[in-house]
């Protein structure tokens, strides 16, 4: 059979090992630029801060939430002081067949998801048929004038609000490493 260095000529081993290289540089390189923008949970064992978020809304951090004229499933007037009771909230503004909201909500509907009984995640969206019928999280229904408002185009939008009504982050879009402890650390 003889050595490889005898089956193939240095010319062509060297572009087998440089195509090698590159390649093995190239998985490197993607898994780091990946785990920076938060889309494979924890490759480099990153940390995402509140600051690291993307808000293309018009939700600003820091004010209070406005009352977003939410219904229940029986169409009856939700208020904001009785949704967030005190509680540290992730509001999520979502649709059906949107990818990025069925990973969002599959992570929060795990038992132990959040924290400790002091968060609870809450589901907003126009058209919240689906989530009524198959999410064990609270969906309450938003008018689309108030997305419209708001700018809120990109879905899912996230927006953490404090156990006393301030909104303090918004990201339009959901990665990974949103989990328990992200928001322990930003609520």
């Amino acid at each position: 059979m003889g050595d490889i260095t005898s089956r193939f000529s240095p010319a062509v081993l060297l572009q087998g090992v440089a195509l090698f290289v590159l390649i093995a540089g190239g998985i490197v390189t993607g898994l780091y630029i990946a785990d920076k923008l938060g889309i494979t949970g924890s490759v480099m064992a990153s940390s995402l801060t509140a600051g690291d978020l993307q808000n293309k809304s018009r939700f600003a951090v820091g004010e209070r939430l406005p009352d977003l004229q939410l219904t229940d499933r029986i169409d009856q007037p939700v208020s904001m002081d009785k949704l967030l009771h005190g509680q540290k909230t992730l509001l999520a503004f979502v649709s059906n067949g949107c990818g990025a909201c069925e990973q969002f909500t599959a992570r929060f509907e795990r038992p132990n998801a959040l924290p400790d009984d002091s968060y609870q995640v809450v589901l907003v969206s126009s058209a919240p048929e689906y989530f009524f019928e198959n999410s064990p999280l609270p969906s309450y229904r938003v008018p689309q004038s108030v997305l419209d408002e708001y700018e809120v185009f990109g879905m899912p939008t996230l927006v953490g609000i404090d156990d006393e009504g301030t909104m303090k982050f918004v990201s339009t879009g959901y990665a990974p490493a949103m989990d328990g402890s992200f928001l322990e650390s930003a609520l």
